[in-house]
């Protein structure tokens, strides 16, 4: 016989946490990411970024894209505390980006 489940469905937001737990060992950035989104409860993107990503899609190249003009960008060895305008982070010793998991 077939007995009634003795405790609730999981709700969406547990689904999509046991989902990030099993993905998140492969891409501890992208876990940590979406664990924010889901803290925010984003459920999906903003229309400009939609906009902007259908956008790309019919451009094609992203790099062949017109650009309005070109900047020098400083360059420093840390980012200053208050990120005003773009800067260029030197690579630091020892800085492992392949541990990102992108």
């Amino acid at each position: 016989a077939i007995k009634p489940r003795a405790e609730p469905w999981p709700t969406l937001e547990e689904d999509v946490a046991k989902e990030m737990q099993s993905t998140s060992r492969s891409s501890p950035l992208l876990a940590e990411l979406r664990m924010q989104l889901a803290a925010d409860r984003v459920t999906r993107a903003p229309s400009d970024y939609s906009s902007f990503s259908k956008h790309l899609s019919d451009k094609g190249d992203p790099r062949q894209l017109p650009v309005a003009e070109v900047i020098a960008v400083q360059r420093a060895r840390r980012a200053p505390e208050d990120l005003t305008a773009p800067v260029c982070v030197e690579k630091q010793r020892g800085w492992k980006m392949r541990s990102w998991g992108m």
